[in-house]
């Protein structure tokens, strides 16, 4: 029986830093993984259709990087079969759960549209319309956060996947909100004051360095967010390694 636990708020934050420490043990397949997810977001967002196959994918997507999450928390070696461990079993359920993420993601917009109107051209008028749209956003992430997960490696169907997701994260609301805080602190308020800091420093030479500084904390940031559903699965609903694993390498073909 699938149970979650309840984790202290403390957590959350803890959930940041196990990725950075994952990272730091495994900087070039993470930096690989989360540069091969960029591209292909960036390929397929070029155009209406490939935006909607991208959204269709992202569950599929989730558990693949949940496999490669698995694996290097272990500290064990990389493989093909292990990469799509489950994946063949559980792709319908990932391509349900993509389905019905992108028909929350179109009645979020629908939402967005009838309260704020036509998304604004000027940037600092699009971004406060960004910021608008988290309260309808936030709902729809934290209702996939762990489904993918579940779909794949308890073979659960959409439903109780999302269903069993969404309690997980009611029960550890406090460490959400701790993490939440978390990213808005290594994502915006580090590099903003680093950024500050350089420009206040360099003088003339801050574009150069500040260039830099962004690309650096890019290498360091990717990487570690993108792991850090797949960890706090693991420390949501697993106490023991490979408690939840019913499939090995071998059955993933």
């Amino acid at each position: 029986m699938i149970q979650a636990r309840v984790l202290p708020a403390s957590r959350g934050y803890a959930w940041l830093l196990d990725s950075l420490r994952l990272y730091l043990r495994n900087p070039a397949i993470l930096i690989a993984l989360t540069m091969s997810y960029a591209l292909i977001l960036v390929m397929f967002s070029l155009s209406t259709v490939g935006q909607i196959i991208i959204a269709l994918a992202q569950p599929l997507l989730a558990a693949l990087i949940g496999n490669v999450v698995r694996q290097l928390r272990q500290s064990r070696q990389m493989s093909h079969e292990i990469f799509i461990l489950g994946i063949k079993k559980s792709s319908m359920t990932l391509l349900h759960l993509g389905g019905l993420q992108v028909m929350g993601t179109l009645l979020v917009l629908l939402i967005a549209l009838l309260l704020y109107g036509v998304p604004a051209k000027d940037q600092d008028a699009a971004f406060w319309q960004l910021l608008k749209l988290l309260p309808l956003v936030l709902p729809l992430t934290l209702a996939m956060w762990f489904a993918p997960y579940l779909a794949n490696w308890h073979g659960l169907n959409a439903g109780k996947s999302i269903f069993f997701g969404v309690v997980a994260v009611l029960r550890n609301w406090r460490a959400f909100v701790v993490f939440g805080l978390g990213v808005i602190l290594w994502a915006l308020i580090i590099p903003s004051a680093i950024l500050l800091l350089t420009n206040a420093v360099f003088g003339s030479h801050a574009d150069f360095i500040g260039g830099f500084i962004r690309g650096f904390l890019a290498f360091m940031l990717g990487p570690t967010l993108i792991t850090t559903a797949a960890l706090s699965y693991f420390d949501v609903f697993i106490t023991e390694p490979d408690t939840a694993m019913n499939v090995t390498p071998e059955q993933a073909a």
